[in-house]
């Protein structure tokens, strides 16, 4: 009903009409993703909660700042692409999503084995080390930060899944703390300020159950404008010591997805059609360049060629949301296919959290799994900013290190089928 009554709004001038129709649905767009946020999964933080917290920055926020800014707004197209935006998030919710987020409200609390969370920890420990030093000597650049990424993922799981009880203790709360320290400092660059708010969203996602109540939702809301300013700051720091005065603008990859996917409305006529290149650019992700040297790009460049050339020269790209990967890659019906297939991938990793949440955790692989699972839950922020390839390159690449972890695991910490029972099953047994 409120978004019918925006479209109302939207009359045919632009000074008056479309200037209050971009603030109705920038609002709606920004209130639907903060509550999604807070009510998907009752007091756990899900992969439908991460899409509503990116949509309320990307969509809601960054329409509302095109509306101050209102010497470069774009008359119908960008109130066009902020309602596609919106409308598009609730059929998801309401179609996919919303019955699921109710089974996460009894899920039962297992407590990993001993040995396996304790190899979890020292495991991921190494791994994260690894990654650091790798990245703090420009190594390996494209693995070093995931495998990083990925090490603090199963320590941090493991290190919540070692006790009975709930609460974090201050020795763990240190540890995971210093590991996204470690991130900070040597693995971030200046580049992908994104890579932090997933880190901080999957710690968010393996902790919310041990906090009382939603207090780690509410203290990742109120956490938003804070880190929004910080990540600014960095990005201006950043610019300024690579540019000097002039900088880079540390707001920009916030709001300008949502701008070119406006722009990419308004040129449709003249584009060409993708016809799913994107996609099989995000499916091949993993293959390195010098490999293969007709690589397709990934829609972060094919938006570089078109809007802003001189990017790939420092080897940049652009974003405009999963909404342009499918729009320009399919038009209109590439929108309406996209409900589907994302609202039932975003579903699907949500389903996969839940079952891995629920089991009794005995086994490495299921340890393993359970991080998986959280990692793709946290990386669907990146999949909602610029689409496919920056997912694949990013969560992807994360998660195929895990597999690589469930071989390696297997040959260090190798265990027989007919082990003994680990203390906490012989104390348990009549």
């Amino acid at each position: 009903m409120a978004g019918a009554l925006v479209l109302a709004l939207d009359t045919s001038d632009a000074t008056v009409g479309h200037a209050h129709a971009q603030f109705g649905i920038s609002v709606l767009a920004l209130l639907f993703g903060v509550w999604t946020f807070w009510t998907h999964g009752r007091r756990q933080v899900t992969a439908a909660g991460v899409y509503g917290i990116g949509s309320a920055v990307f969509v809601g926020f960054a329409g509302l700042y095109w509306w101050n800014d209102r010497g470069r707004l774009l008359p119908g197209t960008l109130f066009a692409a902020t309602a596609v935006c919106y409308f598009t998030h609730v059929g998801m919710y309401f179609l996919f999503w919303h019955r699921q987020g109710r089974g996460f409200k009894d899920l039962p609390w297992h407590p990993a084995e001993r040995d396996v969370s304790n190899g979890g920890v020292l495991l991921g420990a190494v791994v994260t080390l690894c990654g650091v030093a790798a990245a703090s000597r420009g190594a390996l650049i494209s693995l070093s930060g995931p495998t990083a990424f990925a090490g603090i993922a199963l320590m941090t799981v493991s290190l919540c899944r070692q006790t009975n009880l709930r609460a974090l203790s201050p020795l763990r709360i240190l540890l995971i703390g210093a590991a996204f320290a470690l991130y900070a400092r040597y693995v971030f660059t200046g580049y992908g300020r994104l890579n932090l708010a997933a880190l901080g969203l999957m710690v968010a996602i393996v902790v919310a159950r041990q906090v009382p109540g939603r207090t780690v939702k509410l203290v990742g809301l109120l956490g938003v404008g804070p880190a929004l300013w910080v990540f600014i700051q960095l990005r201006e720091s950043f610019g300024r010591s690579l540019y000097g005065g002039s900088g880079l603008s540390g707001i920009g990859s916030v709001v300008s997805p949502l701008r070119f996917f406006a722009r990419l409305i308004d040129l449709q006529a003249s584009l060409p059609l993708g016809n799913g290149d994107t996609f099989l650019a995000a499916l091949v992700t993993p293959v390195p360049s010098a490999l293969w040297a007709d690589k397709p790009p990934g829609f972060g460049a094919v938006l570089a060629q078109i809007f802003n050339p001189q990017v790939l020269g420092v080897g940049g790209s652009l974003a405009a949301l999963a909404h342009g990967e499918w729009f320009y890659d399919f038009r209109w019906w590439g929108v309406v296919a996209m409900v589907a297939v994302l609202g039932l991938a975003v579903g699907w990793t949500d389903r996969w959290l839940l079952a891995a949440s629920s089991r009794p955790i005995v086994h490495r692989w299921q340890l393993l799994s359970l991080t998986g699972a959280v990692l793709a839950s946290a990386g669907v922020v990146d999949l909602l900013w610029v689409g496919s390839q920056t997912y694949m390159a990013r969560t992807g690449v994360r998660v195929l290190v895990l597999l690589l972890l469930l071989v390696t695991w297997g040959a260090f910490f190798r265990r027989e089928r007919g082990r003994r029972p680990s203390t906490r099953a012989r104390d348990a047994a009549p």
